[in-house]
């Protein structure tokens, strides 16, 4: 099978309170061929959607109300009934304290805004398909 077919079969939960950013990003994915994805526009909605759903990957905002980005990640990683999926951080958060507490959290990737499409696909193809490019 090839990579732009597997791309077709991974579903991606984006997680952004803002619905244009949210839309961009959909967008970027959509353009480098994943099709499977479901919106939350917070991290309460998204923690209903990963009990009901299983991701391949979590693409998610730090900043929200409520729950933040950092706080979902640390439920999916202490509660053992939820999906264990890799989440990407993409963020405005550029303070380096903050980008090295996310990393040692244990995100799977960072991702400043404003977006680059090509960092954006880069990092979330890399999580997806590790052995890729080896």
């Amino acid at each position: 099978m090839s990579l732009t077919a597997e791309k077709k079969e991974k579903k991606i939960l984006l997680v952004e309170d803002d619905p244009s950013t949210r839309m961009i990003i959909k967008e970027i994915l959509r353009k480098d061929g994943y099709i499977d994805m479901l919106e939350a526009s917070s991290g309460e909605d998204a923690l209903s959607k990963i009990k009901e759903f299983r991701f391949d990957l979590i693409v998610c905002d730090w900043h929200m109300p409520g729950l933040s980005g950092l706080q979902l990640h640390e439920k999916l990683q202490t509660n053992t009934e939820l999906n264990k999926a890799p989440l990407l951080m993409v963020t405005g958060e550029s303070v380096k304290e903050n980008i090295v507490k996310a990393i040692k959290a244990g995100v799977a990737g960072y991702v400043l805004k404003p977006l680059s499409p090509k960092s954006l696909t880069d990092n979330v193809n890399a999580i997806i398909f590790p052995n890729a490019g080896k």
